[in-house]
């Protein structure tokens, strides 16, 4: 509520990596309504990670049944017809993941963007799992996320990205530049 409250805009994962590692699952209509009933800004649909059919079903369900615009995932190692079906039915953001801990990670992305930027260079691209920043800076993400991100916290760290690099800042300096920018607002008191 405070995110979007201070003009803030909302980007939801359903959460079906973390929910199939914790041997949970994440039902698609409660998904769903939750994203309509909260006004979710940009929200990706349920996958399925290794079932690249089911991924699409979702992705189709939702879209049709909710009337969401729903960003697909297309994972590594699924069959790249399942990436152009979504570029097919006319998506404008698509979002790659099961990059983490994989190989050849950098030649499946040459291929992937090189499909999608073929067929329609306007097309903006997540990239789920994203951390290694070589391939951050090879590629045109539009927004790209890793729960590694938050793991400085531990050492007291933040991540800070330039237009060349990613680097590391404290947690208390990035507070006080923090303030410095926006000292009305008390986020960090809280």
């Amino acid at each position: 509520k405070r995110i979007k409250e201070s003009g803030g805009i909302i980007f939801m994962d359903s959460g079906a990596f973390s929910a199939a590692n914790a041997g949970a699952n994440v039902n698609i209509d409660e998904y769903s309504r939750f994203l309509l009933d909260y006004n979710i800004d940009i929200y990706v649909s349920l996958d399925v990670i290794g079932n690249a059919e089911k991924t699409f079903e979702n992705w189709k369900y939702q879209n049709e049944t909710y009337g969401l615009n729903c960003i697909p995932t297309f994972h590594m190692r699924e069959p790249f017809e399942w990436l152009e079906k979504y570029m097919d039915a006319g998506c404008q953001y698509i979002a790659l993941g099961g990059m983490v801990g994989s190989d050849g990670v950098d030649e499946w992305l040459v291929r992937c963007f090189k499909l999608i930027l073929n067929k329609n260079k306007n097309v903006t691209i997540h990239g789920f799992g994203m951390t290694i920043a070589d391939l951050i800076y090879k590629f045109p993400w539009y927004s790209f996320d890793s729960s590694s991100f938050k793991s400085g916290k531990r050492f007291g760290t933040i991540p800070q990205f330039s237009v060349s690099r990613i680097t590391s800042i404290s947690d208390k300096l990035y507070k006080y530049n923090y303030h410095k920018q926006y000292p009305e607002d008390d986020v960090f008191n809280n």
